[in-house]
Formats: structure tokens, sequence, C-alpha cells
């Protein structure tokens, strides 16, 4: 009897202790997803940006939009394209989409004058799952590379600007507030 009491308490333990675990993890990651909000959004004094004076080639590289699987050449009809490089995994890629909604989302930026690509290596599967559990309203694609191209970055997220002369204008590295007045005027101020 005492031995059904004592693995009772046991099983118990070791249940509430695997809660406890779980509830401080999770407590744990929305911390850090929070402090990567509010480093963030906190007010920017400057935007670093790299200028990088390259051309384009239509074919180096295939973007497969996740609705379809179709690949697209992004460069078609723009004025100016916004290439945004992320992973599932990338918790400042993911901490900076909402911004990134907002600013997609912005009157000055409906009239199809940007086309705007969040573009992951990841399989078509990893990010439409990815969509699915999140419910960002994001352009998301597939990036594949026919071979070595231009788009080379060490980090992510990265953000290239490419204008309609398929140079790439500008590139971003790190995770920004993308919904900021400095950054709104800034693609307002190129898009024209």
């Amino acid at each position: 009897m005492k031995l059904k009491y004592f693995l009772f308490g046991l099983i118990t333990t070791i249940l509430v202790m695997i809660v406890i675990i779980f509830i401080v993890f999770k407590y744990t990651q929305s911390k850090q997803e929070e402090a990567l909000v509010k480093e963030m959004t906190s007010d920017v004094e400057e935007l670093y940006l790299t200028l990088k004076p390259y051309s384009i080639e239509d074919n180096a590289y295939v973007f497969k939009n996740i609705i379809d699987g179709i690949s697209e050449n992004i460069l078609e009809d723009n004025d100016l394209i916004f290439v945004n490089f992320w992973a599932t995994w990338c918790q400042p890629c993911i901490a900076e989409m909402p911004s990134l909604e907002k600013l997609i989302n912005l009157e000055s930026f409906s009239n199809n004058k940007i086309k705007f690509v969040f573009a992951s290596k990841e399989s078509l599967e990893k990010i439409k799952s990815f969509n699915s559990n999140r419910k960002y309203n994001l352009p998301f694609y597939q990036f594949k590379e026919k071979e070595k191209s231009i788009f080379n970055h060490s980090a992510i997220p990265t953000t290239y600007i490419i204008d309609k002369s398929k140079n790439i204008f500008y590139v971003i590295s790190g995770s920004q507030n993308w919904n900021s007045t400095l950054i709104i005027n800034f693609l307002n101020s190129i898009k024209s």
C-alpha cells in the first residue's frame, strides 16, 4: 500500500515538474520575443543602409509563390521590389513581421508600385505550415538559386531593395521596425 502511494506521489510530482518547466519555457520565449519587438520599435536615430550597385539577371534565381508553387519573375512591371530574406526558425525575422504587415497595408504602398517578396530557402511545405499557424498576410515565396547569386547575405533578416532598372539599390541587415516614420519616408522617397 505504501508503495502505491509512493508511486502515485512520484508520478504526480514528475507531471507537476513537467508542467512547470513547460510554463517557464513558454514564458521565457514570450519575454524574448517581447524584448526583440521592444528593441526594434524603439526610436531609431539612423537607418544603416549599404549601397549595392549590382544588376540582377532574370534567370539567376527562382522565387516560388507558396500559394501555388509556381515560379515568378519578381522583376516584371514594378518600380521597386522589396525582398526580405527570413526563416521560420529566426526569432528576429518573426519579430519584425507585424511591422512589415503594417507597412504593406499602408495606403501609400497599396498602388502596386512596390512589389513585396518574403523569401525563405526552406521548403514550400514548411513555409505554408508556418503561415497557417501564424496567419500573416504577407506574400511568402520559396527562394532557390540556380547559381551563386548576388543575394548574398550572412545573416537574416536581410532586405534588398531593387529599383526598376533591376539594380540592387540598398541592403538592410537585421531586424527593423518597418512601420517607423523613418523607413516609410525613405521608401516613399525612393519609389517616386
